[in-house]
């Protein structure tokens, strides 16, 4: 997480992608105010997701323990929009294989694989 007890969890409702503050207890009025930031760094990123962004952190979200896909921050949101931007729906299986543990790529690695994947699969 951000300050190692300060994050962002993407979760999937029914209305779709949505975010919610993640942060250790107790936690200090600071922490909850970074958490809080972040979230909504996070949500105006995630509101702007296509059907298939949308789609691959559903996935991400509901493979995650209680449903809660946590990262630390929104900038690693940011990053796999950026990665994914050509990524149709059709195309978003071939990213399941994918380690999608938060920064564990670089965004330009993750960029090469994203568009590794699109060529195999199209």
């Amino acid at each position: 997480m951000t300050d190692a007890n300060v994050g962002v969890a993407v979760v999937w409702t029914s209305h779709g992608v949505g975010v919610v503050p993640v942060v250790e207890f107790p936690a200090p009025e600071t922490d909850r105010q970074k958490a809080a930031s972040e979230t909504g760094k996070a949500a105006l990123l995630l509101s702007k997701t296509t059907a298939a962004q949308a789609a691959l952190f559903r996935w991400l979200a509901e493979r995650a323990p209680n449903g809660r896909y946590i990262v630390p921050r929104a900038q690693w949101i940011e990053t796999v929009l950026e990665a994914t931007t050509d990524v149709e729906e059709r195309d978003v299986p071939a990213l399941f294989t994918f380690d999608w543990t938060p920064e564990s790529m670089t965004p330009q690695e993750l960029r090469t694989r994203v568009l590794e994947a699109l060529r195999k699969r199209r």
